[in-house]
């Protein structure tokens, strides 16, 4: 492109299946739209003009290339899903600080070699910042995130943690960071925090090394969501008394899994929970006074051997 490019948008396939090997992407540009460098495959670098006025990185939009870092600008606002999907050599992704991001997709690394993120200062709230955007990436060990940046931690190098805003925290206070979104991927062992509150969706998912998890005592954990702890090699575990959501899929394909137990008065169980999880034997809830659980939340556990404890009276539906 000329050093003086008007170009606005780098359209749907732009360049797709496009033998290109670098490219540096015009200031001007105010939109990757989807797939526009997919399968590129001898494509190993993407870079940005100074002062980019880039907003938007469509779907997919660097899916199946051969990239090996990725600066992102400042000015990018909104972020689709999978844009580094299958990207088998990347190997870093780093945010400008002061970034003005306000929404991510989900996906965003999946089935990516990545291995270093650096999380900038946000300028705004950022909408999609979940357990999601890890989900089916294996390999981030090294998260680098400034000593300013006032809404995520990266707890003993193990858990990156997000501030939830609730204002009977203290300010400055580690138990501000209570809703977890990623664990790890190479960790054999963990302890949760105590004042940890909320799970994110896929936060564990794929941690296959993973033989053990432990919560600390008066854990304020409420919420399990959607796959946190799905594909994993636990053999058991036990939930704290708080928790009264346990979401999609969550013991889904934990061949290891033999016993679960729930400490709460109180819970919903929702579906496909413990979906080939063939190896179950008991699930057992000693203090429960009521629980809801999906039908198809046992789909696919082997009936010979497994059994469910409950207290005898309490409400079942």
């Amino acid at each position: 492109f000329q050093e003086n490019s008007k170009l606005q948008f780098i359209g749907e396939f732009a360049f797709s299946e496009s033998s290109l090997e670098s490219i540096v992407i015009p200031a001007s540009v105010l939109s990757i739209e989807e797939r526009a460098f997919s399968y590129c495959f001898s494509l190993k670098s993407i870079s940005f003009a100074p002062n980019s006025k880039l907003t938007k990185i469509g779907n997919f939009a660097f899916a199946s290339t051969s990239i090996e870092e990725m600066f992102i600008p400042a000015s990018v606002r909104v972020i689709c899903n999978n844009i580094f999907t299958s990207c088998n050599q990347l190997k870093k992704v780093i945010f400008e600080d002061q970034s003005e991001l306000e929404e991510v997709g989900e996906n965003i690394f999946s089935n990516s070699s990545i291995e270093y993120l650096k999380i900038p200062i946000f300028r705004y709230e950022v909408k999609g910042l979940t357990g999601n955007i890890f989900k089916y990436s294996t390999k981030i060990a090294h998260i680098d995130i400034n000593n300013d940046n006032e809404h995520f931690i990266y707890y003993n190098k193990e858990l990156l943690l997000q501030k939830i805003r609730n204002n009977n925290y203290n300010n400055n206070s580690k138990s501000e960071f209570s809703e977890l979104i990623y664990c790890r991927r190479d960790i054999e062992h963990i302890n949760i925090p105590n004042f940890i509150r909320n799970i994110s969706s896929s936060s564990f998912q794929q941690c296959r090394k993973l033989s053990t998890i432990r919560f600390e005592d008066n854990s304020q954990l409420e919420v399990i969501q959607n796959e946190a702890l799905s594909n994993l090699m636990i053999k058991s575990i036990v939930i704290p008394p708080k928790v009264k959501m346990i979401g999609k899929k969550n013991f889904y394909y934990c061949m290891c899994l033999k016993s679960v137990e729930f400490l709460s008065d109180s819970i919903y169980i929702d579906q496909n929970c413990f979906d080939l999880s063939q190896n179950l034997l008991v699930v057992s809830f000693p203090n429960v006074k009521e629980i809801r659980i999906s039908r198809i939340s046992f789909f696919s556990v082997s009936p010979g051997n497994f059994v469910i404890y409950v207290r005898s009276g309490q409400n079942i539906e």
